[in-house]
């Protein structure tokens, strides 16, 4: 074995353990140039891995396919961004797999949302059952 195929042997192990990694400490961003920058290529992406797009990181809800009109910037329901913001921006989930929990904060409409259920799928704001609205 060649010490190139070594290195890509290395780095497919060091990708795989990353990919497990907890989002706070991936958010960090020391390990953005560790993931993969979605190019278009068509390839497979399966389901809680993370690539790179226009500087951040996303962790994909569901398998999909490199393509262009897969990328969080026209389908974010397939993608998580793992940011430390403490108010990230509300996505529609896909299902219950990336529904919000009781607990889980939100920004949506230039407001501030505490989600007040489990497997909350609902638009914050449209009911105060769901989405508590915080004003502080």
């Amino acid at each position: 074995m060649s010490i190139i195929d070594e290195a890509r042997t290395m780095r497919a192990k060091y990708v795989s353990l990353a990919q497990n990694a907890p989002d706070e400490l991936l958010s960090s961003g020391n390990y953005l140039s560790v993931f993969d920058l979605l190019t278009g290529d068509g390839s497979l992406i399966p389901a809680r891995s993370v690539r790179r797009f226009e500087g951040q990181l996303y962790r994909a809800n569901v398998d999909c396919w490199d393509r262009a009109d897969n990328w969080p910037d026209t389908a974010p329901a397939l993608w998580t961004q793992i940011t430390l913001d403490e108010w990230p921006a509300w996505v529609q989930p896909t299902g219950a797999h990336d529904a919000y929990n009781i607990g889980d904060k939100v920004a949506y409409n230039g407001k501030r949302y505490i989600s007040q259920i489990v497997g909350n799928t609902t638009v914050p704001g449209s009911d105060a059952r769901w989405w508590q609205e915080v004003t502080e």
